[in-house]
């Protein structure tokens, strides 16, 4: 059961939310806020969660401001902050997460976009979950990030246009646990709306290689941990809007399985995919 309460403006909005579930593996309820603001070349945003489990909780808040200056550049910042409440079963039940980056974005001839931004995140060891995934010898912290990327319009195809871009991020060394070191994505996308809005057509292909990261491995020991080798992923998605009802289908495929990718006793699925239908009522 959801019920949702909503303003808005002609420079802001805000909401909140309250869900609430009756079941087996889902939380009790969960409340959440935001609220959005746009002042001249400046906007915020501000949403905060929290969620009870019952035997534990979680919470988390994220905000995030973009100014836009002189010669088509947008400047970037954020912030994050957290907890995954793990269970109440050890001494420091909690599973802390946060993060601030801050960045900037420029626009060339109206349509590419070139970014990057930098800062730092931190995540603390898993404690709570049991072996294998427990981490006793990498206790985590926090760890300098760098993420760039770029994407613009290559054509126009059909009435539509077709996107392609790309994005890196590398963290510095550090012993932390289901943190790959780096990470590269490349996608390209495909956009059409046409017969005066009624039809829209989504495409997108998203290809990625994940970096080696550190996972338990209780065959070295309690709380040891080993380093994986690179993941590599395909994702494809495509949406059909006609007029208020969307058709979605997506796939995506995992390789490098059923080695040190995955958690002894915890293999990932090779592939899978979802299809659905979406129908929104407006007024």
């Amino acid at each position: 059961v959801a019920v949702r309460a909503a303003k808005a403006a002609d420079n802001w909005q805000a909401f909140v939310s309250l869900r609430a579930w009756n079941g087996e593996g889902v939380p009790e309820f969960t409340p959440e806020a935001s609220f959005e603001i746009d002042l001249g070349p400046a906007s915020f945003y501000a949403i905060g969660n929290y969620t009870d489990w019952g035997e534990f909780s979680t919470a988390g808040g994220y905000a995030s401001l973009t100014i836009d200056l002189p010669l088509s550049i947008r400047a970037l910042a954020e912030i994050e902050e957290g907890d995954r409440g793990i269970y109440n079963r050890v001494p420091k039940p909690r599973y802390e997460y946060g993060r601030w980056t801050a960045g900037a974005e420029i626009t060339l001839l109206e349509d590419y976009r070139l970014g990057g931004r930098a800062g730092q995140w931190r995540v603390e060891r898993s404690l709570g979950l049991g072996p294998p995934v427990d981490s006793i010898v990498l206790p985590g912290g926090t760890a300098g990030v760098l993420e760039l990327w770029g994407s613009g319009p290559i054509s126009r195809l059909f009435g539509g246009v077709f996107e392609v871009g790309a994005r890196y991020r590398v963290r510095e060394e550090g012993p932390y646990l289901y943190w790959p070191k780096w990470d590269l994505r490349v996608e390209g996308e495909y956009r059409l709306l046409t017969l005066n809005d009624q039809l829209q057509v989504w495409l997108k292909g998203i290809g990625g290689i994940r970096g080696p990261m550190f996972v338990p491995d209780e065959s070295l020991g309690p709380g040891a941990a080993r380093g994986s080798e690179n993941l590599n992923t395909l994702r494809f998605e495509a949406v059909v809007r006609i007029k208020d009802m969307h058709i979605f289908y997506n796939y995506e495929y995992f390789d490098a399985l059923g080695n040190p990718n995955d958690l002894l006793g915890y293999q990932l699925p090779s592939q899978r995919y979802h299809l659905g239908l979406k129908w929104e009522f407006w007024n």
